[in-house]
């Protein structure tokens, strides 16, 4: 079966619900999650996305948090990002979320506020890229200054706090989704354009096996 007819399937499938993907700083999320959206004809949406369409200013804690690569504080992550899965805008169609419900609390506050907006989350997906991996690509990042906008992305020390965040806090989360029987794991070290092929064969193989 060629991708288009695997996509109109997942799309069918998929209806106005949501993908959360998840992954290391650097493992690809953004760039996986805007071509799935693209090509499902979904929107996509991260915690980012979401603080800069809001036109809300966040508190200098919050701020000073987030830019040295913690994560949103939890009032923040109430009164903000679970407010804006139900945002009317996006009624008809699907979510691809970023890694939205990082921690476990929120994880399942994102479940429940994702399904109330009619975009019950119904997969998810983890792209697997190591550390190492994933520190290569930061560095990478950094010669070619394409992320500088990305204050938690400026001092390696900060991206080693996003790893320990994301093995303390994230990787209960994503075991979360596997125990429920909606996670699929796609290599996220290989060139982007596989790594999309990937995650929608994937997809579509979930689609077949949970109809």
């Amino acid at each position: 079966m060629d991708q288009n007819a695997k996509l109109t399937a997942i799309r069918q499938w998929l209806g106005t619900g949501s993908i959360n993907i998840f992954g290391l700083p650097f493992s690809g999320r953004e760039t996986t999650g805007r071509s799935l959206a693209l090509a499902l004809g979904a929107v996509y949406i991260s915690g980012g996305e979401i603080i800069r369409h809001s036109g809300r200013q966040l508190s200098r804690t919050s701020l000073r948090t987030t830019n040295n690569g913690g994560l949103l504080p939890a009032t923040d992550f109430e009164n903000l990002i679970l407010p804006y899965l139900k945002n009317e805008t996006y009624r008809d169609y699907p979510l691809i979320l970023d890694s939205v419900g990082r921690r476990m609390n929120e994880g399942h506050d994102t479940v429940d506020a994702a399904a109330a907006g009619g975009h019950p989350i119904k997969i998810a997906i983890v792209l697997n890229v190591s550390e190492n991996e994933a520190r290569n690509r930061w560095k990478i990042s950094r010669l070619a200054h394409d992320r500088d906008d990305h204050l938690d992305d400026r001092e390696e020390r900060y991206l080693d706090e996003r790893f320990a965040l994301f093995r303390k806090e994230t990787e209960p989360v994503i075991a979360a989704y596997r125990h429920d029987g909606i996670l699929i794991a796609v290599h996220g070290n290989q060139e982007r354009p596989a790594v999309v092929a990937e995650a929608i064969d994937k997809l579509y193989e979930f689609t077949q096996k949970h109809p």
